[in-house]
């Protein structure tokens, strides 16, 4: 992280918990001026640490946003502002817009990016800032029950920084990490569904040699493929460990990697949740470092015609995210 951003993360970080609950322009006011005095271009996040959720009404996000005339007109914030949460117990992710909502607005009428004329020469390189909060429980839907979350935020090509947020209920017993263990019977049926899968390619890339994760995809592909590779090397979700039993040549975790591809102003996407089975002869433990790798065709996962344009490829894993690559589809059907 640069010094800009790490100005503007540490005034973020400034903030009273509780203003979160109330943010307005007073509070804005000053974050806007702090990010105006950087050379910050980029989007950053800010999240309660604890919400409580028999209290809480909403789970707010901090946003600060900062760009050039030149780059709204090539990806327009509201229309590309993305968020996206890895539920860090059970491995699960989510995505979506933070504020477009396809059921709310006529095409016709939206001002899609790299459309009409661009900025005039002298006035590219001018900027300016947006800050406010948007509720994680409406953009993401989460669930009103205690969970850990990693939350990251995404504009199309730019990706934030990654905040965790914990919701808890008091009036709730804790659950034991065997309580989110994945049933056998589950992990039967993933290893049974890859066996066969045509969209599944033999795996390339090495393993990170550090926890994190490594992401490799051709900057140009075709509507008739999208080869992915991927590696990971996380600390596992207690949903990902295999439940005990008797062996049966089950692996003792399936990890999770969600993939997911966004073409510009979100007109299209695809969301791909791939497992990676481990195998051990030892017992595995949640929390314990593992290492997966995968190919994957994700054109299988597309629900609609991949029309052509630029894409952007990221991917999501536990606290970790790689990405963005970039994607040019080719030869796709016309909208």
């Amino acid at each position: 992280m640069d010094e800009a951003s790490s100005q503007i993360l540490r005034q973020l970080l400034e903030v009273p918990e509780e203003a979160l609950y109330q943010f307005g322009e007073e509070q804005a006011g000053p974050l806007k001026e702090g990010a105006a005095d950087t050379d910050f271009r980029g989007v950053l996040i800010r999240g309660p640490r604890l919400v409580d959720v028999a209290v809480r009404r909403e789970v707010p996000l901090l946003v600060v946003h900062q760009n050039t005339f030149q780059r709204e007109w090539e990806a327009r914030y509201r229309l590309n502002a993305m968020a996206h949460t890895v539920d860090l117990d059970r491995g699960v992710a989510t995505s979506a817009a933070m504020f477009l909502r396809r059921e709310r607005y006529d095409p016709a009428e939206v001002r899609w990016s790299r459309t009409g004329p661009p900025p005039e020469e002298g006035q590219d390189e001018w900027f300016y800032t947006a800050v406010g909060t948007v509720d994680l429980w409406a953009v993401l839907k989460l669930p009103r029950r205690p969970a850990r979350y990693a939350i990251t935020a995404t504009v199309f090509d730019w990706l934030s920084n990654t905040v965790t947020i914990e919701l808890v209920d008091p009036g709730q017993a804790p659950r034991k990490p065997e309580d989110y263990f994945l049933p056998r019977a589950l992990a039967a049926e993933v290893v049974a569904r890859l066996k066969d899968a045509p969209q599944f390619l033999p795996p390339t890339l090495d393993e990170p040699q550090h926890e994190g994760l490594a992401l490799s995809a051709p900057p140009e592909a075709s509507a008739a493929g999208i080869p992915v590779q991927l590696a990971m090397k996380i600390r596992a979700p207690a949903g990902t460990i295999v439940a005990p039993g008797e062996p049966g040549g089950l692996p003792a975790a399936v990890l999770n990697a969600r993939l997911l591809v966004v073409r510009l102003d979100q007109r299209s996407r695809i969301e791909a949740d791939i497992p990676v089975p481990v195998y051990s002869e030892a017992p595995l433990q949640p929390g314990q470092v593992l290492s997966g790798r995968a190919g994957v065709d994700l054109k299988a996962y597309a629900r609609g015609p991949l029309h052509p344009g630029p894409y952007c490829l990221y991917l999501f894993a536990g606290e970790h995210v790689a990405g963005p690559r970039l994607i040019t589809i080719q030869g796709a059907e016309d909208e």
